[in-house]
């Protein structure tokens, strides 16, 4: 399996086998951080509603396609699985900055050490200064996904904070 980079805590850093991630389309990136952020299996209907709103349904089915195709060549057909109905994005070996946040992060027990390394990953807002002119969807689902985030390293860098006064470390 290609070796995957994942950057999505700020604006958007993906690399394949040390290169940057070649495609041609933001949709094409769009669909990556939604498959990677949400972590399952998408139907296909679902996702050409999110990227390709306002279109004719089959135009929004081959842009997907399409999109789709583009990503598998530029992932390696091992790590995007899709089939007549759903599509799935394999991370197995892959570093994904939010998923290694919340590793560190979601230990009950993590140190200040594990916690600021956890707060380091966050270069900025999720998907920062990324969006889509044409996809409302898209940009809701981005807007709540950054929320998200936003409460769960606030979180972290209270229990740093807290830490770090019990360590006498101000």
């Amino acid at each position: 399996m290609r070796p995957l980079r994942i950057a999505l805590l700020g604006a958007p850093r993906v690399e394949v086998d040390g290169a940057p991630l070649a495609v041609d389309t933001r949709k094409a990136t769009a669909l990556l951080a939604f498959l990677a952020v949400t972590g399952d299996a998408h139907a296909r209907t679902v996702l050409a509603d999110l990227l390709w709103p306002a279109g004719d349904p089959e135009r929004a089915r081959s842009a997907l396609r399409r999109t789709l195709s583009t990503l598998r060549s530029a992932l390696g057909a091992e790590r995007l699985a899709s089939d007549r109905l759903t599509v799935t994005l394999n991370l197995e070996g892959a570093f994904f900055d939010l998923n290694e946040f919340r590793r560190l992060a979601g230990a009950p027990d993590a140190d200040t050490d594990t916690l600021a390394s956890a707060a380091a990953l966050h270069r900025g807002d999720l998907l920062a200064g990324f969006g889509l002119r044409d996809s409302v969807e898209f940009d809701d689902w981005q807007r709540e996904a950054q929320e998200t985030v936003r409460r769960e390293r606030a979180t972290v860098l209270d229990r740093l904070a807290d830490g770090l006064v019990r360590e006498g470390r101000f």
